[in-house]
């Protein structure tokens, strides 16, 4: 196997360099009624793969998530050959009675918007709007890493296994 190469340890490290080198993912979701639909979205990631975004309680994704929190998500969707794809399900962070993490997330997730150069986000051009924060904690992670000249200790002809 391909992961057999290189150790797991070094390709989840480079994977996690990978992503926290884009702060935007798309976030597919689905309605009950099986509606799909797509967005992209400022993220955070931990260490250990869990990811965290912001929506606002009005969106799409928001009324989705309500109904359905099953997910899938994608990092790096060019013009690079890599690309982070997962799935599972989000768990809704309450505000009022975890209001010290949520704070740590939001402000995570807004200072790396800031670093993408973005000046106008969303939660600055809405400042009344109310958001919902989510967590992931994916179910499966793959990584295609077809780059040969960024992060080249991990490059594959192939997708890393990274969760399960």
């Amino acid at each position: 196997m391909a992961e057999d190469r290189v150790s797991i340890q070094v390709i989840r490290q480079k994977a996690l360099e990978f992503l926290r080198e884009h702060s935007t993912m798309v976030v597919a979701t689905a309605s009950l009624k099986g509606e799909p639909h797509a967005a992209v979205t400022y993220f955070d990631v931990d260490d250990d793969f869990t990811f965290y975004f912001l929506t606002s309680d009005i969106s799409r994704k928001f009324q989705n998530l309500g109904e359905n929190n099953k997910v899938a998500i994608v990092v790096g969707t060019g013009p690079q050959l890599s690309t982070i794809q997962g799935g599972g399900v989000t768990l809704k962070i309450d505000y009022l009675s975890d209001t010290s993490a949520a704070e740590t997330i939001v402000q995570r997730i807004l200072r790396r918007a800031k670093q993408s150069n973005n000046k106008e986000l969303p939660v600055h051009v809405f400042p009344n709007v109310k958001y919902g924060i989510f967590s992931i904690k994916p179910s499966w992670l793959t990584w295609l890493h077809l780059e040969t000249n960024v992060h080249p200790e991990a490059y594959i002809h192939d997708y890393h296994i990274l969760v399960p």
